[in-house]
Parts: C-alpha cells; structure tokens; sequence
C-alpha cells in the first residue's frame, strides 16, 4: 500500500491571485510534497462578508491552478476570529490522517521565531504570564501587552504579533501543539511589492483586488490574477454578481427590527448589548451596512468585529454553538468540496485514514447527531447566501443540488 504525504494549506481564495500560486509553488518546493490539500472558507470569510463568488467555483479555481482536494472550513469557523480559524482548519488537517506538513505565509518568513512564540502562547509559562499582567498594569491593551510580553521572553520583534500573517502563522502553530501533530510547520514569505518579478504578471492582495472592482477599476487587476479567474470576476462584476457586504443589508435590517418584536441579536457571536444598542441608535443612517457601520464604529471595536457581529446575526450564528462544538473538540467531519480526477487515490487514502466522518455527498451522509447539526448550519447560511445575492448568476441552487467539484 502507497503511503500518503500530503502538504495542507489553509486559505479563502477570496480571490485566488498570483501569490496564491506563488505561495502553492513554493510550499511545494519547502516541503518537498507533491499533494496538496487546501482547506478553504466557504461562502462567508473571516472579515464577516459573502465570499466574491461561491465555494464551488473557488474550490474549482483552486484546483485548477495547484491544489489536488479542497475541504471545507465549516462557517462557524471560517466567519471568527484567527484563534477558532487557525485552530479549526489545523484541526481539520491533523484529523484527515494524511497531511504530514503545513505550509503557510507570513510577513516574516521565520519559522523559528513563529514556532518559539507559539510554545509560549500555547504553554503560557509563569514568566510569560507575569510579563503580560505587568503590561497590562502599565495600561497596555491586551494586544500590545501580550506582544511585549512575548517580545520579552522569547526574544523576538515585537511586530511578530502585530503583523496580520505572522500571527495568524502563530496560531496555525500554536493549533499544532496544542494537538500533538505530526504535522511540520513551514512557512513562506509573503511578497511585498519589491518582490514583483517572482510573481510574474502582477502583485496585488485578495484584499487590493476586491477594492479595485467594487470601485470601477476592475481592468487594473487584470495581470495580478490567472486569466480564467479575472474573465470570470468580471463577467460576475458587470452582471452585479460579486458578493459583497452590502449584500446583507436587508437581512440585517430585518434583523434589527425583529429584536423590538422579540428577537435575540444579543446572543448572535461577536454582538454584545453595548454593540447592539449603537446599532438600534444608528440604525436610520443609512439601508446600507457601509453606510452604517461607520456610524457604529468606535475606538474601541474593530470594522472587522462589527463585520462579525452583523454576519453572525443574519447567519444566526450564536455564542452558545460556538462553545458546544468547542467542547466537543471542534470541527465534527471532513467535507471534500473537490478534488483533482487524477488524484482519486487521494480522496480514497482520506478514507481510510481520517478520524472524522468524510462527506463528499450530502445526500448519502450519515452523521451523528453533533455533525449532523454543524452541517444543517453550512446548508441553512448557503441559503442565505443565494437569498442574499443580487443576482443568481453562480447557478447556484441548495446544497443538495451542487455536485462535488472534479476537474
């Protein structure tokens, strides 16, 4: 019997560009791996918004340009913040019994300063914990404490916590060993712009490229993505398919005025009664969550966190879920999105050695009663994602109807 190595990534693909692919070669090339599998959000992301197109048609475009499978990192996951995101998708990973390392890019590119503040963080020894009550003393916020407090006893900079990849990288790590893994962390350096002739055509972020086409500029993107992946977002973009934020307004609205008639927004994930009661004062600025948001916004709450707390709202995603599959261990199965035909050994090899159930047709899926209820989740919020989009042009219908991904 062959036995399977696999190289894991974790990602959003929203929308996969040419440091994805720079980021695929190259984990390839540090770990020496030749399957790759990707576990990747579905229709909702981290930062609280729809994803630009459907999971589907992500996981295709994935697979086209270097992943063999892509698993689905369940909503209640994808849509938190980096501990339950990191911690969820490496759980994923170690549960599917055949993914021997983990690849992921960071600002620093140092695998050892990561891994060091990742033992710290995860065994959160007496010295650590003095270090961060003290600045915490001092007046530091929470973030800025514990990275003194890690600058200090593990000798390292102090923006290895501040800059957004290295510490997602941190907690992907800090999942590791909390796990006992047999899983081998390795990381990638994250290109900047002076990196722009080791990714040929173009250098731009997820982020930089959303911005360009919800603001018009859709063509000044063209280079910095594969040729099938921008003709695609662009042919959504001029039909008014892109998901976007915005896109929820009406839910949230509802929403909002449910709670005067006995809804509990309260307990959504990311809400609290202070947060709520900004939202029900500034609810007449605005039908749109663009316009409301920075009505809402303090000093003190992230966008990203009112992003959240809007998306886990509509979605219906509440703190008491989120703790019950926490005390459960996390993600309750391994649901393949898609795969490459001539990688069917790979799908067959999770089979056999994973530790979750594998489901790769719901129709045919027999779960526990746990499981069963984190799926009827990821089924209620893709309804809500077709409810939610201007225009149906995906094709998308119900989850049932959606057939695993093989190219």
């Amino acid at each position: 019997m062959i036995i399977i190595k696999a190289l894991g990534v974790i990602a959003e693909y929203n929308p996969f560009h040419n440091g994805h692919l720079y980021h695929l070669n190259e984990a390839k090339r540090l770990t020496g791996r030749a399957h790759v599998i990707a576990v990747m959000s579905g229709n909702f992301v981290q930062r609280g918004e729809p994803a630009v197109c459907d999971k589907w048609t992500r996981a295709r475009f994935a697979l086209n340009h270097g992943s063999d499978m892509v698993i689905e990192l369940p909503v209640f996951y994808a849509t938190a913040g980096a501990d339950y995101f990191a911690g969820a998708a490496v759980k994923l990973l170690h549960a599917s019994g055949i993914v021997d390392c983990l690849c992921f890019g960071s600002e620093s590119g140092d695998i050892e300063a990561i891994k060091s503040a990742a033992k710290i963080l995860a065994g959160e020894p007496p010295e650590y914990k003095s270090s961060l009550k003290a600045g915490l003393k001092r007046g530091l916020n929470f973030a800025a404490a514990r990275a003194g407090a890690l600058s200090q006893i593990a000798q390292t900079p102090e923006d290895l916590l501040t800059l957004p990849n290295n510490g997602l990288g941190i907690e992907y790590c800090k999942a590791l060993y909390k796990l006992n893994a047999r899983i081998t962390p390795k990381t990638a350096r994250r290109l900047r712009g002076e990196d722009i002739t080791e990714a040929p055509g173009g250098l731009m972020t997820a982020g930089e490229i959303r911005s360009a086409f919800f603001s018009g500029r859709a063509l000044d993107v063209r280079e910095a993505m594969p040729t099938d992946i921008f003709n695609y977002l662009l042919y959504l973009y001029e039909r008014g398919g892109l998901g976007c934020l915005d896109n929820l307004s009406d839910l949230f609205q509802y929403a909002l005025r449910m709670e005067n008639t006995g809804g509990n927004m309260e307990s959504a994930f990311d809400m609290t009664g202070d947060l709520l009661n900004r939202f029900r004062r500034c609810c007449g600025r605005g039908r749109l969550l663009s316009d409301l948001l920075p009505a809402v916004k303090s000093r003190c709450v992230t966008y990203t966190r009112l992003q959240r707390a809007a998306l886990h709202t509509v979605l219906g995603i509440t703190r008491n879920e989120i703790d019950y599959f926490d005390s459960l261990g996390g993600p309750r199965y391994i649901r393949v999105l898609g795969f490459r035909r001539e990688k069917t050994y790979l799908l067959n090899a999770l089979g056999r050695r994973a530790s979750l159930p594998v489901i790769t047709n719901l129709k045919s899926a027999d779960l526990p009663e746990a499981a069963a209820r984190m799926l009827a989740k990821e089924i209620e919020t893709t309804g809500i994602y077709c409810l939610a989009a201007k225009k149906n042009i995906h094709g998308l219908r119900h989850e049932y109807s959606m057939p695993l991904v093989i190219v």
